[in-house]
């Protein structure tokens, strides 16, 4: 994200979960790697000392687990687009970066991946 402020991210969330086109992949679980960043101000919960003012990332971890285990999605630009959109629907952020890898999807490469920006504004 390129505007300065705050945020709370989470870093390589690993989830093994169907994702894929071919028909192997349909038949198997794979390992993919999850990071976001949820744009949002974190000076009210600082000044609280208090989980209830800010983003609870122990929820945002479970809610894309599930979002990946339950969705089975066939392409990793889907599956990050359903993860940006639960984040801004559920969160106080007012803008959202979401990452997925899949490791070892390219013999050649560590992982091939996308990484997406959105934000409650519609305008990024």
């Amino acid at each position: 994200m390129t505007k300065r402020g705050d945020s709370i991210f989470i870093e390589d969330l690993q989830i093994t979960c169907v994702i894929g086109v071919a028909d192997w992949e349909r038949r198997t679980r794979q390992k993919i790697v999850v990071s976001v960043e949820l744009r949002t101000d974190t000076r009210a919960a600082g000044g609280a000392d208090s989980l209830e003012a800010t983003i609870d990332y122990a929820s945002a971890c479970e809610g894309i687990t599930q979002i990946a285990v339950e969705g089975q999605f066939k392409l990793i630009e889907t599956l990050a687009e359903e993860i940006a959109k639960w984040l801004l629907q559920t969160f106080a952020a007012s803008a959202v970066a979401v990452e997925v890898k899949k490791p070892r999807a390219l013999s050649e490469a560590a992982s091939a991946g996308v990484r997406i920006e959105r934000s409650n504004d519609n305008n990024e």
